[in-house]
């Protein structure tokens, strides 16, 4: 019968890393309960992250929310959660969509519509402003891939053991830039050319796979280097694990020799694209490369020959391309 309730919150052993934990006294109406205190945009993100982090959500993924959402929140400039409404959100879509990429706008603001229902979840607002904005529509392009003839030039001025293994190990397994480079010596087996690859939770985890060709390659890199366990794929200098924009770094030097513009997620996109055309089905496409739905996929249909009939066992992108 009371119109207030306390929430009573014990403080978790890193506290000191987030500044918004006490949730304090609530107002409570009817069956929904805001709070008396009113959240900065920056505290509720904090108590976000926490949550995110409490789920075992891949270190990728929060990086990726951190740096979206603390975009946003810089440009709310010190505004309060309760203070937001749907013209805000309209106008900070509208400067996205002048400063980045279409696909990449719609990305950022997918995480603020995630990022405003869970202040909801956490009654600290009643509804989220976002949800009455539309997301932007996104032009449909066919995917920038490799063609076999620039593959073919770009092997063969890898003038290292690492690069050449790196090369072909990425259009076999189509990871992404950060899963690629998280490998580990024990994620690797030569003798099947399975590779696991991690996706922030084991259950998650999933197969890909070498070709013959790319697991010589990888098996001389590594006995070269005397790479018995930890990190696959090393920095040149100081023997550390490689970061994605060492990996992005070494493909532009590579590109560089040849007048190709290559990324990581070029390569990426030539897997994908190499595959369906080689006739695998989009099932297991979505597993090899790790898609969480198929509807990202549908760029690359566009573009698939229907008439391939080979599989990537019998086909893969790197003896496709290199022959």
């Amino acid at each position: 019968g009371s119109d207030r309730c306390t929430v009573l919150l014990s403080e978790p052993p890193q506290a000191n890393r987030y500044k918004a934990l006490h949730v304090g006294e609530r107002q409570c109406e009817g069956l929904f309960c805001l709070p008396k205190k009113r959240f900065l945009l920056a505290d509720a993100l904090d108590i976000f992250l926490l949550d995110r982090e409490a789920q075992n959500l891949a270190p990728l993924s929060l990086r990726t929310y951190r740096a979206r959402l603390g975009r946003f929140v810089e440009w709310c400039n010190g505004a309060e959660v309760v203070g937001i409404n749907a013209t805000h959100i309209r106008a900070y879509q509208a400067q996205l969509l002048r400063d980045m990429a279409d696909v990449t706008a719609k990305n950022h603001m997918t995480d603020i519509k995630t990022f405003l229902r869970f202040c909801v979840d956490e009654r600290m607002i009643a509804e989220s402003p976002a949800d009455r904005v539309k997301l932007p529509r996104v032009a449909e392009r066919l995917p920038k891939v490799l063609t076999a003839d620039q593959v073919r030039k770009l092997y063969a001025t890898c003038y290292t053991d690492r690069d050449r293994a790196m090369l072909l190990a990425m259009l076999d397994t189509g990871a992404r830039a950060g899963e690629f480079c998280q490998l580990n010596y024990e994620d690797v087996d030569i003798s099947t050319g399975i590779v696991t690859i991690r996706e922030g939770k084991p259950r998650r985890d999933r197969e890909a796979y070498l070709s013959a060709r790319t697991r010589k390659e990888v098996l001389r890199y590594i006995k070269g280097e005397g790479i018995t366990q930890g990190p696959l794929w090393r920095a040149e200098r100081g023997g550390h694990r490689l970061t994605p924009a060492g990996l992005g770094q070494m493909l532009s030097r590579l590109g560089e020799r040849n007048g190709i513009h290559v990324t990581p997620h070029m390569l990426r996109k030539t897997f994908v694209t190499t595959l369906l055309r080689a006739g695998d089905d989009v099932y297991t496409l979505q597993r090899l490369s790790g898609h969480k739905s198929l509807e990202a996929l549908r760029p690359y249909i566009s573009v698939a020959n229907a008439d391939a009939q080979a599989a990537h066992r019998r086909n893969s992108p790197v003896q496709n391309l290199l022959g």
